[in-house]
């Protein structure tokens, strides 16, 4: 039999006694504004990523845990990307809606779809064997049990509005 394929930590991609696992390079945790931003430039980087949203849409507190009727305070022009404006008949303050809208042009502008997974809520994050990586468990709305999946490098963008589970690292605070 051949054996299974190396991931980027030189060992199999199957764990000795689990399920095969699918590596990144990076695992970004948040599909909101700083998700999404960091999707596309580790990506457009060279490294193979994945986003995971638990909610069933992106854009995070904008769209989640905002008031009815609000604006942004900042302007279109400090709040758009530099590679990705407004509209020039966009109005200056524009609505969450908008926002999540620009959002999702945005995913659709730079391809961002294809590594974004909804509705999947990571349960854990760990160290991976002998100290390599991390990794993520992740359960998908809908589905039972969880998956397992490895990066080298985790990319926690979950927002000021959400309460953060901080995972047990050793040596975390240094």
């Amino acid at each position: 039999p051949r054996a299974p394929p190396a991931t980027p930590f030189g060992g199999p991609a199957r764990l000795p006694d689990g399920p095969a696992m699918q590596d990144y390079d990076s695992i970004i945790i948040g599909g909101g504004p700083a998700g999404l931003t960091a999707l596309k430039t580790l990506t457009e980087n060279g490294f193979k990523c994945i986003l995971f949203e638990a909610e069933s849409d992106i854009g995070g507190t904008f769209k989640y845990r905002a008031y009815e009727n609000a604006e942004l305070v900042s302007s279109k022009q400090l709040t758009a990307f530099s590679d990705f404006r407004f509209p020039p008949d966009q109005s200056d303050h524009v609505s969450l809606p908008q926002y999540v809208e620009y959002l999702k042009r945005y995913c659709d502008e730079f391809e961002l779809w294809k590594g974004i997974r909804l509705e999947s809520r990571v349960q854990s994050v760990r160290r991976g064997k002998g100290g390599e990586g991390h990794v993520v468990e992740v359960q998908r709305a809908g589905e039972d049990g969880t998956k397992q999946y490895r990066c080298k490098y985790l990319t926690i963008c979950t927002g000021l509005h959400v309460t953060p589970q901080v995972p047990h690292i050793p040596g975390i605070e240094n």
